[in-house]
């Protein structure tokens, strides 16, 4: 009788074939489910880290014009690697019509940077390469926008311009637009239903129209 009890016993404590697979299969799916939603995460993080670094400059921009008096000028511009380095912009009133420099990281003719110069001089503050910063992200100028946002430092008024931000690259890909109003105020709206229908929308913010 002990005999049987202990072997029952034993039967009892073991995991059979069918009950191994079956636990294999479950932590199988629960790993894939959780590295889905770890990309997930980080996809659209980067497009909000790109976003929100856009929106810092645009804020500290305006700051600036106040500050030194200055009329200034945020830009996108897409880096010339052959041009020459005399941080200097060349403008026609509020528009920039010639790029004579970029920094000196330009690497490649698509990396995209945000400038900051003074609008009557032109002279460089601030040069940020958004590529090199934002692997990954797709940086350009709004359709019927300009890529340039003036700060007027005695009015405290910005020239409207806009921005469009995509994470365009792996499975889960974002679309964001930036704008600035008159009065400095920052919207974000999600462009995903223009962008293309494999953009996932981002709930967070209204849909852009």
């Amino acid at each position: 009788m002990a005999h049987l009890k202990h072997t029952t016993l034993h039967r009892q404590c073991g995991l059979t074939l069918v009950e191994l697979m079956v636990t294999i299969a479950v932590i199988a799916i629960l790993a894939t489910t959780a590295v889905s939603t770890m990309s997930e995460m980080f996809a659209r993080q980067k497009v909000l880290s790109a976003v929100a670094e856009i929106e810092t400059q645009l804020n500290r921009a305006r700051s600036l014009a106040r500050a030194d008096s200055n009329d200034l000028a945020l830009l996108l511009l897409t880096c010339t690697p052959d041009a020459n380095e005399d941080d200097v912009l060349n403008f026609s009133g509020d528009y920039l019509i010639a790029s004579k420099v970029l920094s000196t990281d330009c690497q490649t003719s698509v990396d995209k940077h945000l400038v900051l110069a003074k609008s009557t001089s032109g002279q460089i503050i601030k040069d940020i390469n958004l590529t090199q910063r934002n692997t990954g992200i797709y940086f350009a100028v709004n359709e019927n926008a300009t890529g340039t946002f003036t700060f007027d430092h005695v009015r405290g008024t910005v020239g409207a311009g806009g921005f469009e931000v995509r994470n365009e690259s792996g499975s889960y890909k974002y679309a964001l637009k930036l704008a600035v109003n008159t009065w400095g105020g920052i919207s974000v709206c999600d462009d995903s239903a223009d962008a293309g229908e494999s953009f996932l929308s981002l709930t967070s913010y209204p849909v852009c129209t």
